[in-house]
């Protein structure tokens, strides 16, 4: 079960190339489950520091892009306002304080979403936001599927048995979740302004979240 199939070259102390091998998706998969994305996590976060330079994790970066593109356009003064306050804080809350798991190299967006079929098992896609931070990073996106796309507390079970750690131990999991939540923005938000479906979902997540709504959302 590999972590994902690359090859990572550091051409100079500035640049590092990675070259990726192309599988093709099966369309009869079943789909991967959390459990498949923990065995991954758990070895991921174990193996030791890799031999290149790893970016610091910053929460929210494409959230912070996108409000800069034309496409923000959409949104209201004061919702941009709102959006930009709240990353300021929950950066500022996640920013120089104790993790229970340390830090290590961490995937930055570990979602089942992101696990692919290779010939020797799943593997974990999208390597664009790999860095050095809290490992609990990766573990907030299965507890947000829980909460946010109705995966129920069984997809949460399975994470937990195998990584052998319950995220809502943590005393950031309301800010973990909080940045999950503002990190689902920038997907509906770019793709607003020409797709009511993406328009809509970009309405109802923003709405809650200002109301301080838990409940599910539109799955994109």
């Amino acid at each position: 079960m590999p972590l994902g199939d690359f090859d990572i070259v550091q051409i100079t102390s500035q640049v590092t190339v990675s070259f990726w091998r192309y599988y093709p998706q099966p369309e009869s998969h079943p789909g991967f489950t959390s459990a498949d994305l923990s065995r991954l996590l758990r070895r991921l976060h174990a193996i030791p520091a890799p031999p290149v330079s790893l970016a610091k994790f910053r929460p929210l970066t494409s959230l912070v892009d996108a409000l800069s593109d034309d496409t923000a356009d959409v949104l209201s003064k004061d919702d941009r306002q709102w959006i930009t306050e709240q990353v300021a804080i929950v950066t500022q809350r996640l920013t120089n304080r104790d993790w229970d798991l340390g830090a290590g190299l961490v995937h930055g967006d570990a979602w089942a979403g992101n696990l692919l079929v290779s010939p020797r098992g799943a593997g974990l896609g999208d390597w664009d936001r790999v860095a050095h931070g809290p490992r609990e990073i990766d573990l907030i996106p299965t507890w947000h599927a829980a909460h946010r796309y109705g995966r129920g507390t069984d997809w949460i079970n399975r994470f937990v048995d195998i990584y052998g750690y319950d995220l809502r131990d943590s005393p950031a999991f309301d800010d973990l979740l909080r940045m999950r939540d503002l990190a689902q923005l920038p997907g509906p938000l770019r793709r607003a302004p020409h797709s009511p479906r993406h328009a809509a979902a970009l309405r109802q997540r923003l709405a809650g979240l200002r109301a301080g709504n838990t409940g599910q959302w539109i799955a994109l």
